[in-house]
């Protein structure tokens, strides 16, 4: 169902079960709406309506610090046609 939302506004998504790895691919958490941080070891970052967070390749932890709604993405090689 949000597939089919995101491709309504024109975007080419695909969503991916959240038992599937997505190690070693580019990840940012966008926030719609309140106030988190995302911790890696001993970095962390904070992110607030209308940012992003660009997420590490290591283990590490996303808190809300105010009831929020994000979005994650991630980046996938796409197939040339060539």
């Amino acid at each position: 169902m949000t597939a089919k939302i995101f491709e309504r506004m024109g975007f080419n998504a695909k969503l991916i079960p959240a038992a599937q790895s997505t190690a070693g691919k580019r990840q940012r958490t966008i926030l719609l709406q309140g106030h988190v941080r995302l911790t890696a070891g001993s970095d962390a970052w904070e992110g607030e309506t209308g940012g992003y967070i660009t997420i590490p390749p290591q283990r590490h932890a996303l808190k809300a610090i105010e009831d929020s709604v994000t979005i994650l993405t991630v980046a996938v090689p796409v197939a040339s046609s060539a």
